[in-house]
């Protein structure tokens, strides 16, 4: 029954997003900075908080679940009544729960009890993937990509709450860098390292961009194409690199992401994969390359490919294909958007409800082989 119940919420607040926000909204392109919080953007922000609501209210209320929710309970506790100078001291040598990042001990601090840190940490990711998807909202299905988030991000965040909010931090900074507007993309990029240090990693992404020069770009692509084809042997080198950085350090010392180099054969990885891209390939072919966005897009899109691979190793390490998967959201409606036919639009975006709703299922009893049951703190 919580698979209804979680599905149900998706679908209400995306249907709301969908044809509640589309006629009241104005793309962000087109407002000067200082415009940003009028009472327009400001209306449609509550309209948004109101839409998604259902959704909100499962995460906020939630008790008991998901795996590390005793987890942050504890630490709440901790970093809550834990002055800025001990935390900084302590943060330093990662003693206990101090290793959390300042942004996420920041939201602990302001939060006068561990329910409405939930809530907090539930409306400040919503409303960072909202702000991603205004940055493109003419050019794709406004509720689409709220339901993609939903069905692929949202056990995942109760799981996993600091990197859940990094990586809506890394969707912005995405959609910033695919409109060319570079600071806000480090400005973000750093913004979500403050909630999860494995975030610096994707600072790499800033080479996905459209250069000037023709033959810098050649060499870009060629790199992206040849590093997927050679991760496995490099992906070794990486990773003991990796270990010796002071920031990824923790990541290695415990026998939770240790990395075991005897890689074992599988390609279930590609599930996440060949549904979302071939359906694309087969029907628009070219056009997913016709534009600079659309090539940014993809070139994201496809380093999920070498990241899921690091499942290999330990399936820990494949939360780093969580950042790319991310740019789906955006991705899949938006590529939607340019199909001319509309029948063939229709089915298209059947199919991808359709297969978002199986990845929910599939991903819902992959955590520890049953169903999360809902439970909240009523009852």
């Amino acid at each position: 029954m919580s698979i209804f119940l979680y599905l149900i919420a998706f679908s209400l607040s995306s249907v709301f997003c969908r044809y509640g926000i589309r006629q009241k909204t104005t793309d962000y392109n087109s407002l000067q900075l200082k415009n940003q919080y009028s009472r327009e953007a400001q209306k449609v922000i509550f309209l948004f908080i109101l839409y998604i609501l259902p959704v909100l209210l499962l995460y906020g209320l939630r008790k008991g679940i998901g795996t590390d929710y005793e987890a942050y309970k504890r630490a709440y506790s901790v970093l809550h009544n834990t002055n800025i100078i001990r935390y900084l001291s302590l943060h330093k040598i990662g003693t206990g729960d101090y290793y959390m990042e300042p942004g996420y001990y920041f939201l602990n601090r302001i939060s006068p009890n561990f329910r409405t840190l939930l809530f907090l940490c539930g409306l400040l990711t919503y409303t960072l993937i909202f702000a991603a998807i205004r940055l493109f909202q003419n050019k794709l299905y406004f509720g689409l990509p709220i339901f993609i988030y939903f069905t692929t991000h949202f056990i995942y965040s109760i799981n996993v709450i600091r990197q859940s909010i990094a990586l809506a931090f890394l969707l912005l900074a995405f959609a910033y860098l695919i409109k060319k507007r570079n600071l806000k993309f480090f400005v973000y990029v750093i913004c979500a390292a403050m909630f999860h240090s494995t975030s610096w990693v994707a600072l790499l992404y800033f080479f996905v961009q459209e250069f000037q020069s023709k033959m810098l770009n050649r060499i870009r692509d060629t790199a992206i194409v040849v590093g997927i084809l050679l991760f496995l042997p490099v992906s070794k080198v990486l990773l003991l690199a990796a270990s010796h950085i002071p920031q990824f350090e923790r990541y290695f010392s415990t026998s939770l992401y240790s990395i075991s180099f005897n890689k074992t054969s599988g390609i279930k990885w590609l599930m996440h994969i060949i549904p979302v891209i071939f359906p694309m390939v087969i029907i628009l072919k070219s056009k997913l390359f016709e534009s600079k966005e659309e090539r940014m897009m993809l070139r994201i899109y496809v380093t999920e490919i070498p990241l899921r691979m690091l499942g290999f190793y330990n399936t820990w390490l494949t939360r780093f294909a969580r950042m790319p998967q991310m740019i789906q959201i955006i991705f899949v409606p938006y590529m939607l958007r340019k199909i001319r036919d509309r029948s063939t639009q229709r089915l298209l975006v059947i199919y991808y409800t359709l297969w978002y709703i199986f990845y929910f299922v599939y991903y819902l009893f992959a955590q520890g082989g049953k169903s999360i049951h809902y439970q909240w703190i009523f009852g």
